[in-house]
């Protein structure tokens, strides 16, 4: 196929929402390190897609997030997140809880 059929991108939003902190690739790996995946994406013969914020370095958390308005839902949906990422060592604290509406994403 031909290279102008194909999207070439560091990051989206499926890989950074499904963190358990929504951080993103700069602060995953640094921002040197970024520059030189942005500029590799950027350079590709493919067509490249930023994930917002991303042109300029955002280090602000894109946080999966979910408005259930079932409560049993909600619930299971804020539990499982903190049960799927305790198999990896975090905390169950430390995960943001994504059914919190009163969390400011502006603020994290």
């Amino acid at each position: 196929m031909s290279r102008h059929r194909f999207i070439a991108f560091i990051q989206n939003h499926d890989q950074i929402g499904n963190r358990a902190t929504g951080d993103r690739i700069g602060e995953v790996v640094g921002r040197s390190r970024a520059k030189i995946a942005a500029a590799l994406v950027l350079t590709s013969p493919f067509i490249p897609m930023l994930f917002q914020g991303e042109e300029w370095a955002a280090t602000s958390p894109f946080q999966y997030f979910a408005n259930h308005e079932d409560p049993e839902m909600a619930r299971a949906v804020s539990e499982g997140r903190k049960h799927e990422f305790e198999a990896f060592g975090w905390k169950p604290e430390s995960i943001p809880d994504p059914e919190n509406r009163e969390r400011s994403f502006a603020q994290n």
